[in-house]
């Protein structure tokens, strides 16, 4: 059986501090490029996860305020279309 506890807040302060965010200025840089209606393309690096840049991805659209419909593609390219 699971067994629960409160944490002390001096112990949930530790938890609760973020790490450094990634740059995302390549990302808003390209989105600023696209307006709505248009398609966009990453070519994915060796080693670099495909749910990670797609987080980035949506992470800096909706700071410029947009939506992004992401397309079927291969292992190594995401395809997005902005909305």
């Amino acid at each position: 059986m699971v067994s629960f506890r409160r944490v002390p807040p001096e112990e949930a302060a530790q938890y609760a501090q973020r790490k450094a965010r990634v740059d995302l200025s390549s990302y808003r840089e390209f989105l600023s490029s696209l307006k709505s209606g248009d398609w966009g393309e990453v070519r994915l690096d060796p080693g670099e996860k495909k749910p990670t840049v797609k987080r980035r991805l949506t992470v800096a659209a909706k700071e410029a305020d947009h939506d992004i419909t992401y397309k079927r593609s291969d292992e190594h390219h995401i395809r997005f279309q902005v909305a």
